[in-house]
């Protein structure tokens, strides 16, 4: 029956066995090309695969048969993301908001996609990323020296100067200093996202924050499946973030390659490694890495915010190695 192969589908792309889950959700279809359900499923396994075009072909099928579905418009949504076609994608999510406005998918696709717009759209530095792209701007707004003086334009004129030519960092004291706030420690900490010990006076306004509840959302099967995957993913993660900070470097690695199997679509993962491996002063393996990431980063959706992550890991091993010029280009 279409529910059986739809229930194979789910288990092959619970086990990131994506050619097996489309051929199971395209039998699915054959049987009951109706159900909007199984177009919405394909097209996750077409995206997790790296197939946005075929993914947003699915979607847009999904919501033809089904409009007032918001899932339909989170598979649309997050393809044309892929595709970097981020104003449709803007359009789509919000179309979806319009008929469930509490989507909490629908809201992260939505910040996500204006995210990425942003960062591609801003002005006086290289979008690609580079070590004075704009997440590495915001990174030194939060810096007690530094922030202040994103509001002077001499500086703002030397840090674009120090991007087209990296020799003149060399020579220039704060620009020096500059680079050593925007990178911290050479490995970036193994996990960018660790945050930092709240202060005590911190803990204490949040408590007196008093939030609404979300209300419930109906949860289907498939997006049970994807986050007991995510949670697998992100426990391997956090013992591998354990096992660097207790610079237990071969373990930890182990660790990451465990996540990675679990949750291969996940890239950022990748990115810790690279860390590991800069402790372990094998910067052209964690270079290697991180550039593998960008390969593999084409056919997916990939935030700039991590892109920018990726740009910092590969100058912070260029500067374990003293190679401060390329650490300025990468």
């Amino acid at each position: 029956s279409a529910a059986t192969f739809k229930e194979k589908g789910n288990k092959h792309l619970q086990a990131q066995e994506f050619d097996e889950a489309i051929a199971a959700y395209t039998e699915a279809i054959n049987l009951d090309p109706k159900d909007h359900v199984f177009f919405s499923n394909r097209s996750a396994a077409y995206l997790s695969k790296g197939d946005a075009k075929s993914a947003l072909s699915d979607a847009e099928r999904c919501i033809a048969l089904n409009g007032s579905w918001a899932k339909g418009y989170s598979r649309k949504g997050a393809a044309l993301h892929s595709l970097r076609r981020y104003d449709e994608a803007i359009s789509t999510y919000e179309s979806g908001l319009a008929i469930a406005p509490s989507d909490a998918g629908l809201k992260s696709g939505l910040a996500e996609v204006q995210k990425a717009k942003e960062s591609h759209s801003s002005p006086g530095f290289d979008n690609g990323g580079g070590l004075f792209g704009p997440q590495m701007i915001a990174k030194l707004a939060g810096h007690p020296k530094f922030g202040p003086k994103l509001a002077d334009p001499t500086f703002m004129m030397k840090l674009q100067m120090a991007q087209k030519n990296p020799q003149m960092m060399m020579s220039d004291p704060e620009m020096m200093e500059v680079l050593q706030a925007i990178l911290g420690s050479f490995g970036g900490g193994g996990d960018d996202d660790i945050p930092a010990p709240a202060s005590s006076t911190t803990h204490k306004r949040k408590e007196t924050q008093k939030t609404e509840p979300e209300p419930e959302v109906e949860v289907s099967e498939e997006e049970k499946l994807e986050r007991d995957v995510k949670k697998r993913s992100i426990a391997a993660k956090e013992k591998g973030n354990e096992l660097y900070k207790e610079k237990k470097f071969t373990e930890a690695l182990a660790a990451y390659d465990e996540a990675i199997s679990i949750d291969p679509s996940n890239l950022m993962l990748l990115n810790n490694k690279a860390a590991v491996y800069i402790e372990m002063n094998e910067c052209n393996t964690a270079i290697e890495i991180c550039q593998s990431i960008f390969e593999k980063a084409r056919s997916v959706k990939f935030s700039f915010e991590d892109r920018a992550k990726v740009y910092q890991r590969i100058a912070a091993a260029h500067l374990k190695m003293n190679d401060i010029p390329e650490a300025i280009k990468a």
